[in-house]
């Protein structure tokens, strides 16, 4: 057979590469469409990234073709409608327009058994079952309106078949199989029904030889499968439970024996649907209906219409299908990882980012440039040029030696308590690889103390290795929050123009939103996709790297140990005398200590601002009948991030620190909109208090007294009074005229949100808290900060009608003079 020229939508993910592969190494000329250039190229394969809803990107692809491949899709058990139908059913429709304008001969689509539904037991289904006359997935309907589509289109200028690959395994599957192993490993797996139910698997060389087998048939001239679907699978339908216990058995994962029946899960899946459409849940419903059916009913088919009319035969047979599964899930999916975490639990609360322009939500890289050349005028622009180290450095050597003993005096303690606590560690953990523990050793040592800095020097390596994958987790989080806020507008009928948000008001805004959901999902697939690859790629590299390491460590740990000993001896001695003695390396201990205090300040000002952008996101979003309320807040959170932005420059490029956002505030978004929808005016309220909160910790930092670095000093004064003030303005003027009554309810629904509000911000300020001892490094009184916050909320309360003293305030966040 003469070398046929082939384009393949899709071309880049699971089966389209596997097709793109086969049909190069027979000798084809290939062609691959895909969102997105792959990570790893297609040797021999023109790549061509584009959107197949685009037909400016869709026609370089398929002209001069001789048969198109049309394998791209929008895959999934949830989504909305909008989000399914625009990729398989108007993305589709493109291609083959493409394909007909470009006389493009052979058409072969991928499509689904899906299309003929599960309402009940598919047994040795064959040509003659019909479509589903109701669809419980958004992807069933879609494609199943596709495919008839593209059936409909055959004629004698183009010659079209669709085929229905059922449940694709095998080598470079990133979704189905690692999905399903993981929820096992972590003992969420259930079996729907009776556990007897048959099902055909597809190995992917099988499915991606019958669209070859397809193609080559549609070349002879009135070739039968023209304008016809043909189920394709492996042809040994399995009893699915039995062979799902038998591939973790070999995976040495535990059998799944925990059982629900098929009409309580589909119960389940019907109020877990409801719940995902009527509130703000991310992500899809741990069961659906069109979920628990695949998984409880049998569904196999005929596979005589495609032997016969393609020639389609499965090269792979099920044993070895299976076990070349097993082979490749071994190296995908890091069960021991899932295994050793605690069932139910997220990740550790709090992860440090390599990246200090990466927050929890959104790239704020271009924002702190933006802020002082469109925001501030220059007379307030900052001078990055300081050193802030060696700002403070001036500061501590300046100081007298009566006001130098007291800092000290306070300051020491902090040191020590550190040293003994890494005295008390390192001799049954040894020294921690990680480097970031290693800095903070070195931030209680003199600079005449070597053996710290070698430690630093032998675990290099190790945060280097890290650093490719920190940027993948943060580059994850990102996309997850785009696509969540980018679902929320779509849901409610907003759109966004730069930073202005509106009612959505025609189809080519509905279809561009749409677009634009769809787009970011699969970039949220690409970045998971590539961090998986690269997790695994790294172990075997990072477990070699951290062996050695901590043998390195291990040799040094006894002169880190001696250089500790020595340095708390020092402290001790000085704290026992009448004042502290002037010692230079005091002085050191206290410039170094009120170094990391400044850290913890800093990081604590983010946190500050990245709690302010959830509620006035919530403003944003869900008061679009307040145009004017909308705007403003819009204007407010592009101020949030931007001061986010300029925290997280000063700490990485003044203080070579990575910042520590707590959990809780990442997922506060959601929270706020929670509020938002049942109860707008307790929104609104938050959002009074929220602001007055994060205007009072900057007022208070901007003081010298409180605050002697410069730069950081001119950072808070200039957002304290030039944003915060606006901010604190609006939200009071917003919550009075919209919500503001007077009632008996009202006043206790905003007692209770104040009570949980500073419960939650203070509640946990104890004297170990990072914040209040670098309050104490700087020599001011841990009370000093909660007094000024308490004061400057009573007055922001004032405007909205509550009269709550300082003292009560000071009360409801667990402080009260007597316990300074």
């Amino acid at each position: 057979m003469a070398p046929m020229r082939a384009a393949v939508t899709g071309g880049t993910g699971f089966l389209g590469r596997r097709i793109a592969e086969l049909l190069r190494d027979r000798g084809d000329d290939v062609v691959v469409l895909g969102p997105r250039p792959p990570s790893v190229a297609i040797p021999g394969v023109v790549t061509i990234a584009g959107d197949v809803r685009d037909a400016a990107a869709v026609r370089p692809a398929v002209e001069r073709a001789d048969v198109v491949f049309h394998v791209a899709g929008r895959t999934g058990v949830w989504g909305s409608r909008a989000s399914f139908w625009s990729v398989n059913v108007e993305g589709t429709r493109v291609v083959l327009e493409a394909a007909r304008s470009s006389n493009v001969p052979r058409f072969v689509y991928t499509s689904t058994p899906s299309v003929a539904g599960y309402a009940a037991d598919v047994v040795n289904g064959g040509a003659d079952l019909a479509y589903a006359t109701a669809h419980e997935s958004a992807y069933g309907a879609s494609k199943c309106a596709a495919e008839r589509i593209v059936l409909a289109a055959n004629d004698p200028s183009i010659a079209t078949v669709a085929l229905r690959p059922h449940l694709i395994i095998g080598p470079g599957d990133r979704h189905l199989m690692p999905r399903v192993v993981r929820r096992a490993a972590q003992g969420r797996l259930r079996v729907i029904g009776d556990g007897r139910n048959r099902v055909d698997l597809t190995y992917i060389d099988n499915a991606a030889w019958a669209h070859l087998d397809a193609a080559d048939t549609l070349g002879a001239a009135g070739a039968r499968c023209a304008g016809r679907p043909y189920f394709i699978s492996n042809g040994e339908p399995v009893v699915l439970w039995e062979w799902l216990n038998e591939l973790l058995h070999e995976l040495e994962l535990p059998r799944v024996t925990a059982s629900l029946s098929l009409p309580a899960t589909r119960m389940a899946g019907a109020v877990l649907e409801t719940m995902w459409r009527v509130l703000p849940v991310r992500g899809e419903p741990p069961i659906t209906r069109f979920l628990a059916a695949a998984l409880a009913r049998s569904h196999w088919y005929d596979m005589e219409p495609a032997r016969r009319e393609l020639g389609y035969r499965p090269r792979v047979a099920m044993d070895e299908a299976t076990h070349r599964t097993v082979e490749w899930l071994a190296d995908a999916v890091d069960v021991e990882a899932i295994r050793r975490r605690p069932a139910g639990r997220r990740r550790a609360a709090t992860r440090e980012r390599a990246d200090y322009y990466i927050a929890p939500s959104h790239d704020f890289t271009q924002y702190t440039k933006d802020y002082e050349e469109k925001h501030w005028s220059q007379d307030t622009a900052f001078n990055w040029r300081q050193d802030v180290p060696e700002n403070l450095r001036v500061h501590v050597q300046g100081l007298p030696a009566a006001e130098f003993s007291r800092i000290a005096a306070l300051t020491l303690p902090l040191v020590l308590g550190t040293i003994r606590h890494t005295m008390a560690t390192v001799p049954r953990r040894g020294l921690p690889a990680d480097a970031d523990a290693l800095k903070a050793v070195r931030e209680v040592l003199p600079f005449d103390r070597t053996a710290i800095d070698e430690a630093l020097l032998a675990a290099a390596p190790l945060e280097d290795a890290g650093r490719p994958l920190a940027r993948l987790h943060d580059q994850l989080v990102i996309a997850r929050r785009e696509e969540f806020e980018a679902r929320e507008r779509q849901r409610l009928g907003l759109v966004r123009h730069g930073t202005t948000v509106r009612q959505r008001q025609t189809e080519a805004e509905r279809a561009a939103q749409a677009v634009e959901v769809d787009h970011l999902a699969r970039r949220v697939a690409d970045i998971q996709q590539r961090l998986t690859r690269s997790e695994t790629e790294a172990r075997a590299e990072r477990e070699r790297l951290q062996a050695r390491i901590q043998t390195q460590l291990a040799v040094l740990a006894p002169a880190v140990l001696r250089d500790l000993a020595d340095t708390g001896a020092l402290v001790r001695r000085s704290l026992r005398s009448s004042g502290v003695p002037q010692d230079e390396r005091l002085r050191e201990l206290v410039w170094k200590r009120q170094l990391r205090a400044l850290k913890d300040i800093a990081n604590h000002a983010l946190v500050v601002e990245q709690s302010a952008i959830a509620p006035l996101t919530m403003g944003i979003i869900h008061y679009k009948r307040r145009r004017e309320i909308q705007e403003a807040m819009t204007t407010f959170v592009n101020d949030e991030a931007k001061h986010s932005a300029v925290f997280r420059r000063f700490m990485a490029e003044k203080l070579d620190a990575k910042e520590r956002i707590p959990e809780a505030i990442i997922r506060s978004g959601e929270r706020y909109m929670w509020l938002a929808r049942l109860l707008p005016s307790g929104g609104i309220f938050l959002a009074v208090i929220v602001e007055a909160i994060g205007a009072a910790y900057l007022e208070f930092f901007a003081e010298e007294a409180h605050m002697p670095e410069p730069l950081f000093r001119s950072i808070c004064t200039t957002i304290a009074h030039r944003d915060e003030k606006r901010h604190m303005d609006l939200c009071a003027a917003t919550y009075n005229e919209l919500y503001r009554t007077g009632s008996r309810w009202e006043r206790a629904r905003n007692g209770t949100a104040l009570r949980v509000v500073l419960r939650a911000a203070y509640g946990d300020k104890t004297n170990d808290h990072p914040l209040l001892q670098a309050c104490r490094a700087f020599g001011v009184d841990s009370a000093r900060p909660y007094r000024h916050v308490a004061a400057r909320l009573s007055q922001q309360l004032a405007r909205v009608g509550m009269d709550v003293r300082p003292d009560a305030l000071l009360g409801l966040m667990d402080f009260s003079p007597a316990s300074e």
